[in-house]
């Protein structure tokens, strides 16, 4: 069974998340940036993003 996605979310990333997750499906982009500065959830935020989008047709590298 996978992890639920922005399970502990205690800063509400989940809804930026569901929209980037939008933008994502709905784009011919092929490189995105996540910026934000040491310690400000980069990493939490593409992690959950990944599960959250586990079953949609899109590599998350």
């Amino acid at each position: 069974m996978s992890e639920v996605a922005f399970e502990n979310d205690k800063l509400g990333r989940k809804a930026i998340a569901e929209n980037f997750k939008s933008i994502l499906l709905n784009t011919d982009l092929h490189v995105i940036s996540v910026s934000a500065p040491w310690g400000g959830g980069k990493t939490y935020f593409i992690q959950n993003l990944i599960k959250l989008m586990e079953n949609d047709s899109i590599n998350i590298l």
